[in-house]
């Protein structure tokens, strides 16, 4: 399958900018309602979504070998979960409840 310049785009996109926007606009949106980020639902959901998304958009990336890209995948998701709780984390201690 040859994906078009378009597709190429949008997958290079949800592999990290847009699961990362998702999470820092869940993890802000706990402060605009006046809560926090671990009680508010949404912030949880889309954290979850992001790194669907992220692990969706990596494997629609063509690889040399199955065995390759189900490596990467697997490997990818609890790095992109890591690093996407971090930047909830960050946003989080943007609004003093680091600790």
């Amino acid at each position: 399958m040859v994906m078009s310049n378009n597709q190429r785009i949008l997958c290079w996109l949800g592999i990290f900018p847009v699961p990362a926007a998702l999470v820092i606009l869940g993890a802000q949106s706990a402060y605009w309602f006046g809560s926090i980020t671990g009680a508010w639902p949404p912030a949880i959901f889309l954290l979850v979504v992001g790194i669907v998304l992220g692990a969706f958009s990596l494997s629609r990336i063509q690889f040399s070998g199955s065995t390759i890209k189900r490596i990467s995948v697997a490997l990818y998701i609890p790095v992109l979960a890591i690093l996407l709780w971090v930047m909830a984390f960050l946003t989080a201690c943007s609004h003093g409840d680091c600790i």
